[in-house]
């Protein structure tokens, strides 16, 4: 399977889970990146700043040598980060099979799933998986996790 991970990380978490699909499934990647991440706990809640992310790259056209595409986001305030979810919107997954994935600590992961399947289905991409990583332990954990969801998938 011919396959690229698109992931934003802040932690990196996101990106552990990335590597993982990385050398499990020897999937491409391009790790998005905010330019504009150092903002204040007000600036975080005003929605019309939430969603002026200033991001590279800002969208791509999704080369046809992939089959499938996974795109990977941290849980923010129970939905996607702002960088994700302008990137998302900015290119079109036309054809193109997508699996959704999230990073948590605690809540908020289903929501975030729902929010970002949608984002990709406005942005033409047919959704066939999705999956969610805990991330309380250390990045061991987190590998095993992604190790176990990725046998679920079944791909």
């Amino acid at each position: 399977m011919r396959s690229l991970t698109i992931y934003y990380s802040k932690s990196g978490n996101t990106r552990t889970v990335a590597n993982t699909l990385k050398s499990e499934l020897k999937t491409h990647r391009l790790e998005i990146v905010d330019l504009w991440e150092n903002k204040t706990l007000s600036e975080l809640l005003l929605p019309t700043i939430r969603n002026s992310a200033q991001i590279l790259p800002d969208g791509i056209v999704v080369d046809p040598y992939y089959e499938v595409v996974f795109i990977g986001t941290p849980v923010y305030f129970g939905s996607v980060t702002p960088a994700i979810a302008k990137f998302i919107r900015n290119t079109d997954f036309q054809g193109k099979d997508v699996i959704v994935f999230n990073t948590f600590k605690y809540m908020g992961y289903e929501n975030s799933l729902r929010r970002l399947a949608k984002l990709v289905k406005k942005s033409n991409g047919n959704i066939i998986r999705a999956f969610s990583i805990q991330c309380n332990g250390n990045q061991e954990n987190i590998i095993e996790s992604t190790k176990r969801a990725i046998e679920e998938l079944n791909i």
